[in-house]
């Protein structure tokens, strides 16, 4: 379970924009949006301990016999 960098305690990570929404520049509409995973307590990165990394499975090689 990841903790949180802010607080130090348990959290989960939860997906936040911070995209200023819609605006104009010049006359040009646009739509800028920033998402960013963060804590749910603080919106603070989340750090995982070191013998609780996640492992992402594409990069976990199979096992040959």
């Amino acid at each position: 379970m990841p903790i949180c960098s802010a607080c130090g305690r348990d959290c989960q990570e939860v997906t936040v924009d911070f995209g200023i929404g819609h605006y104009e520049y010049w006359g040009a509409p646009g739509y800028d949006t920033r998402p960013a995973l963060v804590s749910n307590c603080c919106e603070a990165d989340c750090v995982w301990p070191e013998d609780e990394e996640p492992v992402d499975e594409e990069e976990v090689e199979p096992e040959w016999q």
